[in-house]
């Protein structure tokens, strides 16, 4: 790599990672808001400067979200590894190997069968090239996403076949940084509000 390549995708990767940690996150908004609520502010006490890790980018979000439909972490993290091994690539860090999903590009000119050998579902293998398609033919725009009201995000991705409400609630939350955004249909987010407020 030239001087000016690696100075290029060094501002690309810092870009990717300020986004990862919410570097343009409101804390003191946040923080006026959780203040008028006792045991929100509680609770936000006991985890100073913990926020959760954002994806990279949207087509890796709905990727993975797909991949992690109904089936458990650790099964989803092994079909997403064996995936990027296979068919994406492998980016050294340090001492680490890091598998990188297959871009929607290359997804999408996958067989059905390739994507079975890996994990997939014959449904998953079908939705995956379905968002794959929609991300290449403009159907579904990042940056529109990110523009868009929840409302109408959820809205349009959940137009799309295997994404549902709760799947693209987890993208506006995780992905996109809705900061008014909360998927209450989510079991586990129910039974943390019961426990919290000892419902």
């Amino acid at each position: 790599f030239s001087d000016e390549h690696i100075g290029a995708l060094g501002d690309e990767l810092q870009q990717a990672a300020h986004h990862m940690i919410g570097g343009s996150d409101d804390l003191r908004g946040f923080r006026a808001a959780i203040d008028k609520d006792k045991r929100l502010g509680k609770l936000v006490d006991a985890l100073p400067g913990y926020k959760a890790m954002r994806g990279p980018d949207l087509w890796t979000m709905m990727l993975s979200s797909l991949v992690a439909q109904q089936i458990s972490g650790a099964a989803a993290r092994s079909i997403r590894n064996k995936l990027a091994r296979t068919y994406g690539h492998v980016v050294r860090l340090g001492d680490e190997d890091v598998p990188v999903v297959p871009s929607a590009q290359r997804l999408y000119d996958l067989r059905e069968e390739d994507l079975r050998a890996v994990g997939f579902s014959q449904k998953k293998s079908e939705y995956a090239r379905g968002m794959a398609q929609a991300l290449l033919d403009g159907t579904i725009v990042p940056d529109a996403l990110k523009r868009m009201p929840p409302d109408e995000m959820i809205n349009n991705l959940s137009s799309l076949r295997g994404v549902g409400v709760w799947t693209a609630e987890c993208i506006g939350i995780f992905c996109i940084g809705h900061p008014d955004l909360i998927a209450a249909d989510d079991l586990g987010i129910q039974k943390a509000i019961t426990h919290l407020y000892k419902l």
